[in-house]
């Protein structure tokens, strides 16, 4: 018998007489409720209705506890999907340059993906309706925030996206106001992509593409 096969025997045995403990205490109490009713009282047709109720209610435990032992088999014996038994496997340990040339990478590719976003949003089409629209909630959200009205500027706003500049975007003060900056125009503006330049005093700037389409969806459009 295979470790795995033993385990689920056990868990199966360990339910059984759980539930075999649970129904011998319920059917014990069953049968001291029935002995109660017994007629010691001057009204002997309300204590034998009394009685009865008491007997349904430890039935109905009784069924409650056997459809949970039931429920119990079925999840054990059920077939683990591939997807389970991946995400039970223990998780990959990478060494530090592996681990490094994954982030490497992975900052190379959203490079590329953030230069592309770039691309479609100077080929973007003017709509004044959107610009206004947009840029007025900009506008009020940077103006909400003292830290930002000293680092946030080149407000452009097109047909469907907003691009605004945070400088020293690195910061502590100005990485704390991000969110809320966010936050803020989210309903006009729900969708944020942002890159990072070099900017002055080797400082780094935040470039913020603004929407109010999912990326994949704007990319399309574009």
């Amino acid at each position: 018998m295979s470790g795995r096969t033993w385990l689920l025997g056990g868990v199966l045995a360990v339910a059984v007489s759980g539930s075999v403990v649970a129904q011998g205490g319920l059917l014990g109490r069953v049968r001291a409720d029935s002995a109660k009713v017994a007629p010691l009282s001057a009204k002997p047709e309300a204590t034998r209705f009394e009685g009865n109720q008491d007997i349904e209610r430890l039935r109905a435990e009784l069924a409650q506890v056997q459809g949970q032992l039931l429920t119990l088999r079925a999840r054990v014996d059920e077939p683990k999907t591939p997807e389970a038994t991946a995400a039970a496997a223990e998780p990959e340990k990478l060494d530090p340059e592996t681990l490094r040339a994954r982030r490497e990478e992975s900052a190379r590719r959203w490079k590329e993906h953030m230069g592309e976003v770039a691309t479609a949003f100077e080929k973007e089409a003017f709509n004044r309706g959107f610009a206004t629209t947009a840029k007025g909630a900009v506008d009020r959200a940077i103006q909400s925030s003292p830290v930002l009205q000293k680092v946030a500027d080149n407000v452009d706003c097109r047909s469907r996206t907003c691009r605004v500049e945070i400088h020293d975007g690195k910061s502590p003060d100005v990485s704390k106001q991000l969110p809320i900056f966010l936050q803020s125009v989210g309903r006009t503006l729900s969708s944020a992509q942002a890159d990072y330049v070099d900017g002055e005093n080797g400082q780094k700037t935040a470039v913020l593409y603004l929407t109010n389409e999912p990326p994949d969806a704007a990319q399309r459009a574009r």
